[in-house]
């Protein structure tokens, strides 16, 4: 593995590769919140387990398409062949059922948090999340990047590359401030009406999948993109 590349030179990638398309990444926000807007109409679950419900089936769905077009675009800059867009969509097709899993254990890992009642309690399990998190916070990226998986090992293969990428002294710092990132923000627009948070929250992760697509390539073995 080479050097890590400085986190400034890693966020410039993802930002490029956002401005690349925005209207695109605009419009997979947009679909979230209105998707978000649907569910809650909808009413299937009482309370918070209809948000829950609905984050952790729409989200892993812009996830999985930010994740693929944000590559295409960083290695292409790198100077890489271009992969034809109906091949993008081919492939999240194939394997957005790993990024359902993924971000479903992170999601329970996250929601185990307000379970403790006692507040030092608490507070260790809020770190220990954060940390077991940060582990997994590659793997849907792997999912929907790599273009040589078997399907029936797409699971197992990403998990094992984030866990890896995370416990390399850059991967894992840079893992454990994009979750606390994102946990944080969370909790900071948690205040919000209902209506601002899921379109908050939807931008949010258009942003952060960008985000931790440009770490991944920019940490992982082989793929590395040049200067």
């Amino acid at each position: 593995m080479t050097a890590p590349s400085p986190i400034g030179t890693v966020l410039g990638r993802g930002a490029r590769a956002l401005l690349r398309r925005w209207p695109f990444y605009l419009g997979v926000a947009v679909t979230m919140f209105a998707l978000m807007m649907g569910f809650d109409a909808l009413h299937l679950l009482k309370g918070p387990l209809n948000d829950i419900a609905a984050e952790l089936i729409i989200f892993p769905l812009g996830v999985a398409v930010v994740n693929g077009f944000i590559a295409s675009d960083i290695q292409i800059e790198s100077g890489a062949v271009p992969i034809p867009d109906l091949s993008i969509w081919e492939r999240i097709g194939e394997r957005v059922w790993a990024v359902f899993v993924i971000d479903t254990i992170i999601g329970f890992i996250a929601i185990g948090m307000v379970f403790p009642t006692d507040e030092l309690a608490r507070f260790f399990y809020q770190i220990g999340a954060i940390i077991l998190s940060a582990l997994l916070a590659f793997a849907d990226v792997h999912a929907v990047v790599e273009p040589e998986l078997r399907a029936s090992r797409v699971l197992q293969q990403s998990i094992l590359a984030s866990v890896r990428i995370a416990m390399t002294p850059a991967g894992y710092m840079r893992a454990i401030l994009l979750m606390l990132a994102e946990q944080l923000l969370a909790q900071a627009i948690a205040q919000l009406s209902s209506v601002a948070n899921d379109a908050v929250l939807s931008l949010l992760t258009v942003l952060a999948s960008a985000v931790a697509t440009a770490i991944y390539l920019d940490l992982r073995p082989v793929g590395k993109p040049s200067e």
